[in-house]
Formats: C-alpha cells, sequence, structure tokens
C-alpha cells in the first residue's frame, strides 16, 4: 500500500468494521471456482490491504476449511480490529505488509486477493510482486463494491455532496469517477489472461448506519475538514430522510466488480 495512505484510516477502524458491506455469496463461490485446481489441501490464501478483516473473513468463510488464510495490512489500527475478531474455527492470521512487499516466500500462495485498497496501490509494482508469490497456476482476485449512483437518487444525492465538499488539504477534490480503473487491462499486461463478473445487489440500511458508515470515509473526513462535523452529518441526514422508506430504511444498491487472472501453469 502506498505509504501516504498507511495511517489514513487511523481512528475510523471501529466505525469500518461495524458499518461497511460485506461482499455477495456468489462472489466467493466465483472465485473458489476459478481456483479450484490451486486449492489442494493446506493451500495458502493471502488478502492483501486486509483493513479491519472484512474481506479476509469473507474469504476465508467462501474457501475450503482447510486453507490458511492470511491477512496483510499496513494499519496497526485495522491490524488490531481484525485480530480481535478472528473466528476460533479458522486458520487465520494478520500481519503488517505493503501491496508491494508481502513478506511471503516465491511461489508459495494459491489465490492472492484484494479489495477496496486496491485503489491506493502502486498496482504494477503489485502485480509483479502477486506474481512472484503465486504458485504456477494461481489466481489473483481484484473486487470492489461500488455505491451504484447511477441506480439510486438517494446516492446521486451523496456523490453530489461530497463532489462539492470532500475537498482534501492539497485542495484536490473527490470525484465519483475515482473507481473507474482500468483493472482488466492491467491484471492482461502481467498474467495474459483476465476474467471478469459483476453482482449487482442491494443493502438495506438504517438512516444511522448509513451516516456512520459514511463518517468512516475519508473522503467525508475530508468533507468534516472543510464544513465541520455538525454541518457534515445535518446535511447527509437531509438527503437519508427526503430517501428513506416509510419504516425509515434506505435502499443502497452496489455494484461488485471482480477481476480474476492465472498465473501460467508452464
Amino acid at each position: 500500500m502506498l505509504h501516504v495512505q498507511e495511517h489514513a484510516y487511523t481512528g475510523l477502524a471501529e466505525n469500518y468494521q461495524k458499518t461497511r458491506p460485506t461482499y455477495p455469496a456468489e462472489m466467493g463461490q466465483a472465485i473458489t471456482a476459478f481456483a479450484k485446481n490451486a486449492l489442494e489441501p493446506g493451500a495458502i490464501a493471502i488478502d492483501v490491504g486486509s483493513g479491519t478483516g472484512l474481506s479476509t473473513f469473507f474469504l476465508a468463510a467462501a474457501l475450503p476449511a482447510d486453507c490458511i488464510v492470511m491477512g496483510i495490512e499496513p494499519n496497526a489500527d485495522m491490524r488490531a480490529q481484525a485480530n480481535a475478531a478472528i473466528p476460533p474455527d479458522r486458520a487465520i492470521t494478520f500481519i503488517a505488509g505493503a501491496a508491494d512487499n508481502l513478506t511471503v516466500g516465491n511461489a508459495q500462495a494459491a489465490l492472492v486477493t484484494v479489495g477496496q485498497a486496491v485503489q491506493w496501490f502502486d498496482r504494477p509494482k503489485f502485480y509483479a510482486e502477486a506474481h512472484r508469490v503465486l504458485r504456477r497456476g494461481g489466481v489473483i482476485a481484484l473486487f470492489e463494491n461500488n455505491r451504484d449512483w447511477r441506480r439510486s437518487a438517494f446516492l446521486e444525492a451523496h456523490e453530489a455532496f461530497l463532489e462539492t465538499h470532500a475537498i482534501r488539504k492539497d485542495g484536490s477534490r473527490y470525484s465519483r469517477h475515482y473507481r473507474d480503473h482500468p483493472y482488466a487491462q492491467e491484471l492482461f499486461r502481467t498474467f495474459g489472461n483476465v476474467t471478469a463478473r459483476q453482482f449487482e445487489w442491494e443493502r438495506r440500511m438504517t438512516q444511522e448506519a448509513f451516516l456512520t458508515m459514511a463518517l468512516s470515509s475519508t473522503q467525508v473526513q475530508a468533507a468534516v475538514e472543510q464544513i465541520g462535523l455538525d454541518q457534515t452529518t445535518h446535511m447527509i441526514g437531509q438527503y437519508c430522510g427526503r430517501f428513506a422508506g416509510p419504516d425509515g430504511i434506505l435502499g443502497v444498491p452496489y455494484t461488485t466488480d471482480l477481476y480474476m487472472a492465472k498465473k501460467a501453469a508452464d
């Protein structure tokens, strides 16, 4: 992970763990099926930029029970949250590390995964490092949950708020298009193959849960720096209330994008 981002989530880990979405079960099934030939008993799976462990625990639940799952995360607050949540019946460890230094030997891993954190990586270095640690026939899987503002007037309002008020200290502004990265092309350049899948789903959230989730994001924290916490929560609360259903619940549509590639077997 880029050094500048190492402390970006310090102090946000607890709310991040409580409110960030997990992933659709179909995605876990797709990864397991794609990596089936590499997932021998005792196979090592590495989740890079594992944060509080949301993606790591999801991965562990989807993989065969005899897989060894490792999360690599540079942020100490995030690792502490992850270590506190490890289920007692799974071989899961969380260690300090970075995307360009996975601290794993050559050709040791059957699977390397990365979620939202990939947007912060020096990706060419990460792809080279993933290729190094993967065994022949091993799989790399990139996945992202993205709020689908194209399908939601509520999320359109949220994106508009961020684009107006999320201004970083260097003067740069948030853009809803920051998620637009050519992952498929990048993977193909390193691995020579790529398979892409997409999953649409909806998360049902209370207004309070959405606000808590929003405040765990670095983008909303940039808005807090600009207009203050009270004004930020007031403005988010206004459009939450405007678009919530009669029961006070918000429907938050997501699109999960999955990109997978295999290291050549010969």
